[in-house]
């Protein structure tokens, strides 16, 4: 999309939401219509097996439509004037959709919803944008927990039983763990830090948040802010003073090809867990830590969501399918099935929880240390700014104070969307 495309965009989503708002939010009758659509990226079997509970029991129909994990089709339907009463979509892409007025605030009645005191606070940080709950995380919540291997510390005469916990033991470890074949090739990275995708952005944040700096609420700071020269710096010397992995290198726990770490927002670290089970492996030698830290422990939060448009036919009913989806039955199965952890405190005595002690413990992780991603208005614009910096740095070719002054620039600009 050119620049001029997208002024073009903005400058309608803008005309369009001023034009919504000379109207009533909120319907007054409950249950006006006896039909709500619902777009989601989930159309699995156990979601459209929940969605005719649904309708079993309220008689309300739900006309339900796959869509993509882009933003051109809701937002062809918002300013279109034609958005789905009921929509899901991924937590990075919430600051821009809230910011343009396409999800309805959900407070009057997340204020009255029965679960309420049973969600973990960071379920509901994770869908509050400007100070008004949006959303709610409808398939479970991923928590950067760090996989990592028992067998292999043992065998590296590490305590399995006390994982590193500061950045100078996380080298440590990660450098007695690595191996390498008699050329040199890297056939087990020591540390899982990863450059493929998006990953590098991940690693950005996480770095920084350990240095005291969250960059997606904080808008004074700049590029050159010390704590991210010592993120960034950190990142490259995994790779370029500690050896701890290789450039282009992706090892996994399950398979053995990692000793330690995954990606640092979580992730399928559930479905990690029953893929090295399948392989033959003993559950007891895959366990899960905080990231090593600098001054105290944290576990980034992220999560996908369901949100209500500002203008559904029916708010009522569309909040009934909401409550329905994420409602505690329901969560149990979904969040099963997509391999998320269950936003509610009750969760610890499900079955499939019970019997997976790991995840118990990756509960307890997001309950005490787990810090949500503050949704940005432009998101996608920063991620791609610090995906370049830190492959930038990665390369190693450049000093990191240098590469960091060269995007300085772009940062400033795309935290406060100036294009």
């Amino acid at each position: 999309m050119s620049a001029l495309e997208r002024c073009c965009q903005r400058t309608m989503l803008r005309a369009v939401f001023a034009f919504l708002a000379l109207f009533p939010v909120f319907a007054t009758q409950a249950w006006a219509a006896t039909t709500i659509s619902f777009w989601t990226q989930d159309v699995q079997e156990w979601v459209l097996e929940a969605v005719n509970e649904f309708t079993a029991a309220t008689g309300i129909e739900v006309d339900v439509k796959a869509i993509s994990w882009g933003l051109d089709e809701l937002i062809v339907a918002y300013v279109a004037g034609s958005m789905p009463d009921v929509w899901t979509h991924g937590g990075a892409a919430l600051g821009a959709l809230a910011h343009q007025g396409m999800m309805a605030p959900l407070d009057r009645w997340i204020e009255l919803w029965e679960h309420r005191d049973d969600v973990a606070p960071q379920a509901l940080e994770l869908v509050t944008y400007n100070g008004r709950v949006v959303g709610l995380p409808w398939r479970g919540i991923a928590v950067g927990a760090m996989p990592y291997r028992a067998d292999f510390f043992a065998e590296a005469g590490l305590d399995p039983e006390t994982p590193p916990q500061t950045w100078d033991e996380l080298v440590e470890h990660a450098r007695r763990l690595v191996r390498r074949d008699a050329d040199g090739t890297l056939i087990r990275s020591g540390f899982n830090v990863t450059d493929a995708g998006v990953e590098p952005s991940f690693w950005f944040r996480l770095f920084t948040l350990q240095n005291g700096l969250e960059v997606f609420s904080d808008a004074e700071h700049s590029l050159t802010d010390p704590r991210i020269v010592r993120a960034v710096e950190f990142y490259s010397d995994l790779y370029h003073r500690y050896h701890v992995s290789d450039p282009g290198f992706y090892g996994s726990v399950a398979a053995g090809t990692t000793a330690m770490g995954s990606s640092p927002v979580g992730g399928p670290l559930i479905q990690e867990l029953e893929q090295f089970i399948e392989f033959g492996g003993d559950p007891r030698d895959l366990r899960f830590s905080v990231f090593p830290y600098l001054e105290e422990p944290l576990a980034i939060l992220t999560g996908d969501f369901i949100a209500m448009s500002p203008t559904a036919s029916d708010p009522e009913a569309a909040f009934a399918l909401i409550k329905h989806l994420v409602g505690p039955k329901v969560h149990e199965r979904l969040t099963f099935q997509f391999g998320r952890l269950p936003i509610y405190r009750q969760a610890v005595d499900w079955d499939w929880v019970v019997a997976r002690p790991q995840v118990h413990n990756l509960m307890e992780i997001m309950f005490e240390h787990g810090t949500a991603t503050p949704p940005h208005p432009y998101f996608f614009e920063l991620r791609q700014v610090q995906i370049d910096v830190m492959l930038a740095a990665r390369s190693g070719t450049q000093a990191v104070q240098t590469i960091l002054e060269q995007y300085a620039v772009p940062y400033r600009n795309a935290w406060h969307g100036i294009r």
